[in-house]
């Protein structure tokens, strides 16, 4: 994709998840200064929304992440196939890399919410002689995530890649692959995680020290 800001200036590809960062520093104070004091009038609630609810958000954010990179890398792979670039997978194609932004500002935004909901959920709900160990399981469950998303990488890979199929997912081309279908299948997963999430948040009580 074409990474130039101007005539000169190059992006370097890996600095694309900046994006994510910066919606995550702006939401997180929009959020705390002017989100917030609107939902507690709403809710009546003194957090505006429960913790569960704000991590089920960040579920919902999360899908719609997946949704539109699928759809941005539907995109390329036409704009690839339109342009002749199809067997070229190291050729640049004439498509904006600023097309994959929203992907990642919505993957900053679903954070603020998950991720600081699960932190602020552990610190209040644990025991006060656990908390200590809140950001250590908020850190092994996030450790545990990254290598089940390891594990679904690498059984596609495998599974399209063998067995007769004429276009593995990930392979070294992209062009000819189907990137997109490896993020639609995740969004699948995460809505099992987000129905499993509905069922389980549905019978929890909170400690005394939450007023829902």
């Amino acid at each position: 994709m074409d990474r130039h800001l101007g005539s000169s200036f190059q992006l370097p590809a890996a600095s694309l998840p900046i994006f994510g960062s910066i919606t995550f520093l702006l939401w997180v104070p929009i959020y705390d200064r002017l989100i917030l004091p609107i939902a507690r009038k709403v809710t009546g609630h003194q957090r505006g929304i429960t913790m569960l609810q704000r991590i089920g958000i960040g579920f919902c954010v999360s899908i719609l992440e997946l949704a539109v990179g699928g759809l941005v890398e539907s995109k390329r792979r036409a704009v690839a196939r339109s342009t002749g670039f199809i067997d070229k997978p190291y050729n640049t194609i004439p498509m904006s890399v600023f097309w994959l932004a929203p992907q990642f500002c919505l993957h900053g935004l679903g954070e603020s919410f998950w991720a600081v909901g699960e932190l602020d959920f552990f610190y209040d709900q644990l025991p006060a002689t656990m908390r200590s160990m809140a950001a250590a399981i908020y850190w092994l469950s996030s450790g545990i995530g990254h290598y089940m998303g390891t594990v679904i990488l690498v059984a596609v890979h495998r599974m399209t890649g063998h067995h007769g199929h004429e276009e593995d997912w990930l392979g070294n081309n992209l062009n000819t692959g189907h990137l997109d279908y490896f993020f639609y299948l995740l969004g699948m997963v995460e809505i099992v995680n987000l129905v499993f999430f509905l069922v389980i948040s549905r019978w929890y009580t909170y400690k005394s020290t939450e007023v829902e």
